[in-house]
């Protein structure tokens, strides 16, 4: 019997960033803090502001000689 060996193909920027969304909202459900999506989604739209400013500065950081 031969087996298949199952190919995984990289996913795209879409799922990526569907991944990240929903891996960060899992943890901020677990803060006593925030009741629901509404108290949630500024802190999340920050915390994205502020990762991807940060993985700017390191692209950035790494062109530089």
């Amino acid at each position: 019997m031969v087996r298949k060996t199952k190919t995984t193909q990289p996913l795209t920027t879409v799922q990526q960033l569907g991944s990240l969304i929903k891996s960060s909202r899992d943890v901020m459900r677990k803060d006593k803090g925030l009741s629901g999506d509404l108290d949630r989604l500024p802190m999340l739209t920050w915390i994205m502001f502020l990762k991807f400013l940060d993985d700017l500065e390191q692209m950035r950081n790494m062109r530089q000689p």
